[in-house]
């Protein structure tokens, strides 16, 4: 193995991860769906490894996690790591930089470079899988803009009504055909892969080994199969041991979370909410921001083992929002969300796909705009401290946190000039506003007005369709 002392491109997942796609794929982890090859874990033959009916550990030295540690151990950015090394290039944390931090007590890059073989393998009595990330089918009860039919199944009337009855996944070309009830269901494709008794009876096995299970939908807390895991690990292993991790929209949260969350050691909750009020209500559709909100007071609140930050994804529809969602947090003075020196404001990321709704698809003279309102809104939290009594240093580490966050997307937005991908941008708004009853004008109408000044066309550009991917 390489003497290399440390790696900038070192990420511990590979050693001690598992990640399942909603379809029951595996692969490296879910940030790698920005790169070409998505991250899939191949077997010999190409196939993808499924969790539905293939051996999971088998897939922890597939050959693409194996170049992967390599290729980290070297120094070299692995193909599967893209939006990370994208992210780093911005100043933006990326996962790869917290999950080092989170994972600093069980490894690091001098036990990475002890555990792993010539060939980029592992013995996998001596790096067992620890960390999981399930994303447990698609079912959900949101269909959010910059979502699809692969996250959740309330996409698949409007994906017919967009693009047709066909779409496409990590394994294929899926079809939706509709049932006697007037709705839609996947012909070709099983988003039910967690009822595979193949899963089930390798995870029995693997139970007592995890410490941190990170679960995904869909939604999660509407995925009744997820608590029977839950409860499985009670069962076989001391969950005060363990962290469950969500993503999760946070509009509804049952009771049976409630009691099995007071047996873990740690819970944490990624809220994603990507803004207040209308904007999120039009972004993550059809959401109810009283709802939200009441849901995040208790989660402040409620005693026990609570994580809770807010996970925003940053995007055409939101960019300009950003600071008065900041100075939402600032006000509503949480006692737990994001109340942290670590990551004091918001747990934010950039959306990279589908480009045409990403923050480098902006016109110039909006991006400009963008530019001026962050740093007008710099001034004006400044001001609004200084009237709550903060102290002066109190001031300057949220100021300057504040401003490395704004400041990154700026980077981050004005990198490239996507604009070419603003008429699919327009086709897709203006047809989901129909089919959902919405108005990206009266919503955010700053955004509505400079696209159309920048197309030079007006609604009537909605009977036109483009392709999109």
């Amino acid at each position: 193995m390489s003497e290399i002392k440390e790696s900038k491109t070192w990420c511990p997942l590979p050693w001690i991860f598992q990640a399942v796609r909603n379809n029951g794929d595996l692969r490296v982890c879910c940030q790698a769906n920005t790169a070409e090859s998505r991250g899939l874990l191949l077997k010999e033959d190409g196939s993808v490894f499924n969790a539905n009916h293939d051996d999971l550990l088998e897939s922890r030295n597939s050959s693409v996690l194996k170049k992967v540690r390599l290729d980290m151990l070297a120094g070299r950015d692995p193909e599967p790591c893209l939006r990370c090394q994208r992210e780093d290039s911005c100043q933006i944390i990326s996962r790869r930089h917290y999950e080092k931090e989170n994972w600093a007590h069980h490894i690091d890059f001098d036990k990475a470079k002890k555990w792993t073989r010539e060939d980029g393998s592992i013995d996998l009595r001596q790096s067992p899988a620890v960390y999981f990330d399930l994303r447990f089918g698609n079912l959900c009860n949101l269909k959010c803009r910059m979502c699809g039919p692969t996250d959740s199944n309330k996409w698949f009337g409007d994906q017919v009504a967009l693009w047709g009855p066909k779409f496409w996944d990590s394994h294929g070309e899926v079809e939706l055909v509709e049932t006697s009830a007037g709705r839609f269901k996947t012909k070709n494709a099983d988003y039910d892969w967690i009822d595979s008794p193949n899963f089930w009876n390798q995870i029995d096995q693997m139970a007592s080994e995890i410490r941190h299970i990170q679960v995904v939908g869909g939604e999660p807390l509407l995925i009744q199969k997820h608590y029977d895991l839950l409860e499985k690990i009670i069962e076989r292993s001391d969950a005060s041991q363990v962290t469950v991790e969500y993503n999760s929209n946070v509009t509804t949260i049952p009771d049976r979370a409630w009691k099995i969350w007071k047996n873990f050691g740690r819970v944490m909750i990624g809220a994603s909410v990507d803004g207040i009020g209308k904007v999120d209500e039009y972004i993550r559709y059809p959401s109810r921001w009283p709802e939200i909100e009441a849901n995040l007071d208790r989660l402040d609140k409620e005693p026990g083992p609570f994580r809770v930050w807010l996970a925003a994804t940053i995007q055409v529809y939101n960019a300009l929002h950003l600071p008065d969602f900041i100075q939402w947090k600032f006000e509503k003075n949480f006692e737990r969300i994001n109340n942290n020196d670590r990551r004091p404001i918001l747990n934010t990321h950039p959306l990279h796909n589908p480009k045409f709704l990403n923050l480098k698809a902006l016109p110039p003279l909006y991006k400009m705009k963008v530019e001026k309102r962050y740093s007008d809104y710099l001034l004006e939290l400044e001001q609004w401290m200084q009237r709550q009594d903060y102290v002066p240093e109190r001031i300057a580490f949220y100021k300057g946190a504040v401003e490395k966050l704004l400041a990154g997307y700026v980077t981050y937005m004005n990198e490239s000039d996507w604009s070419p991908e603003l008429e699919k941008f327009w086709y897709y708004t203006v047809e989901l506003d129909r089919l959902r009853g919405q108005s990206l004008k009266e919503t955010v109408p700053e955004l509505y007005e400079s696209v159309a000044k920048f197309l030079g066309k007006a609604e009537e550009m909605a009977h036109s369709t483009p392709t999109l991917y």
